[in-house]
């Protein structure tokens, strides 16, 4: 029998507004919200806010996700370009990929016309951020910024394998080479995509 549980703002949970989910190397379950971050044990509940100084003046629109890295950080991210790691040991979020957010707010204007809709790590710890403008490429620690692919409005992207990524955007699916410029032909008219922990199940929608 299949068994769940209910976990809104009766719980404790900072938002009824959720926009994804991570699970942890310890089985905790990481939120992202509109309004912060929580992690769910099975049993507690504890939300955190993102340290932003702007965040009072920042707040419309405002989408917060969470992801993992290869190292099982997690990362926490929203759509305006912030990016956040968790610190076990301060037990909070700090802003993490700084140059990164410089270079998307200069792009961002007029506010609002780049939008951070994705991110996936690969397996050196390389970010990759889906945008309403292409794909950017992060290095690890934080300093290279590659920018392609800009003719795509990309919603989510995963990786397939090393060198290649499935890009789902406004116009469809991609596999893009990551080692190469451009992308191949796109396989069907898919927008959005997910996939299943520890299997090769990808699952698309359009």
């Amino acid at each position: 029998q299949f068994m769940y549980n209910h976990i809104g703002t009766a719980q404790g949970l900072a938002s009824q507004r959720v926009y994804s989910l991570a699970e942890d190397k310890f089985g905790g379950v990481w939120i992202g919200m509109k309004n912060g971050v929580a992690r769910y044990n099975g049993r507690s509940l504890h939300n955190y806010t993102l340290a932003n100084g702007n965040r009072t003046n920042d707040t419309g629109g405002l989408i917060i996700k969470v992801t993992k890295t290869a190292k099982d950080d997690i990362l926490a991210y929203d759509n305006k370009g912030n990016i956040y790691v968790y610190d076990a040991t301060l037990d909070r979020f700090t802003p993490t990929a700084q140059e990164f957010t410089a270079q998307f707010s200069k792009l961002n204007n007029p506010q609002g016309t780049l939008i951070l809709k994705d991110i996936v790590c690969d397996a050196k710890d390389n970010l990759w951020a889906a945008t309403s403008q292409g794909l950017f490429h992060v290095s690890a620690d934080g300093k290279t910024i590659i920018r392609r692919n800009q003719d795509l409005y990309v919603n989510t992207t995963t990786i397939i394998d090393d060198d290649k990524l499935l890009v789902c955007s406004t116009t469809g699916a991609y596999l893009i080479n990551t080692k190469v410029k451009g992308h191949d032909a796109k396989p069907s008219s898919i927008t959005t995509l997910t996939t299943i922990k520890n299997t090769n199940i990808i699952l698309m929608m359009s």
